[in-house]
């Protein structure tokens, strides 16, 4: 672990450590009454009566308190808060795929860590002082539908009230008529399919004003956000970096299995 990314981590740590209280034993003994009437389980663990239990929710604000991992192979330098698996995975396809809007403040605190780090480890950046625009990568326009809301746009937004940035979330890019979800296609498909995806004019004389850090869920072989950066440096835009909640391990199985381990079917 290189010293600066020690010294992103402990920064961001010591900026979110959680207040401690009255109010926490409150908050339990209020979620111990709403449990009466309306009995639930941890998204994490399986707990009874708790949506996101304690236990988990120390886990993921330990798990971003470990050094991002680096996303190989991008052509900028690209930071993942965490491998995709356990309680982040399950927060992420709760909040992604069953509506748990609430956990938005969870996932943008951990994508809070990979931003510091491309920011000010990568480019020596004061996060604070210079406006950064976050350009998410889109989900087809089906997703968005049956979602309601462009759920990587407000982890986004979190990530930076987290830091304290000066920064916007830009929707720069569309996706095009044709695309499909990458879950279960090979790495010349997921290519293919990435590409399936175009700048919006309007958004392109204020990209080249500013440093731009394209942000996505998950990654897997990096194809969408290699081919984002791509486009976007095409039409004249400086990609500073990348940044997601999760890296996944892509293995080759049928598409029935991968189902099972990405939890959705793209």
């Amino acid at each position: 672990m290189r010293a600066d990314e020690r010294g992103a981590g402990a920064r961001l740590g010591a900026a979110r450590a959680p207040a401690r209280g009255g109010w926490v034993a409150a908050r339990e003994v209020g979620l111990d009454l709403l449990s009466l009437l309306w009995p639930s389980a941890c998204v994490g663990c399986g707990e009874v009566d708790r949506e996101l239990c304690a236990a988990c929710v120390r886990a993921l604000r330990l798990g971003s308190e470990e050094p991002p991992l680096r996303l190989p192979g991008l052509g900028v330098p690209g930071y993942a808060a965490g491998r995709y698996e356990g309680v982040l995975r399950s927060v992420l396809l709760a909040y992604k795929n069953r509506g748990a809007y609430r956990y938005e403040r969870h996932l943008g605190r951990r994508l809070a860590g990979p931003l510091l780090n491309v920011l000010e480890a990568e480019y020596r950046l004061d996060a604070r002082r210079h406006r950064v625009a976050l350009v998410p990568l889109p989900s087809r326009r089906r997703s968005e539908r049956e979602r309601g809301f462009r759920h990587v746009e407000v982890i986004a937004r979190r990530a930076l009230r987290t830091l304290g940035v000066p920064g916007s979330v830009v929707p720069a890019l569309r996706a095009t008529r044709g695309r499909t979800g990458q879950v279960g296609l090979g790495p010349l498909e997921r290519e293919r399919n990435a590409r399936r995806v175009r700048v919006r004019r309007g958004a392109i004389a204020y990209l080249t004003r500013v440093p731009v850090v394209l942000v996505d869920d998950v990654s897997t072989t990096g194809a969408t956000l290699r081919v984002a950066t791509e486009v976007l440096e095409a039409s004249g835009v400086r990609v500073m970096g990348a940044v997601t909640l999760c890296l996944a391990e892509r293995r080759d199985a049928p598409q029935k299995l991968e189902w099972n381990l990405t939890g959705e079917r793209g």
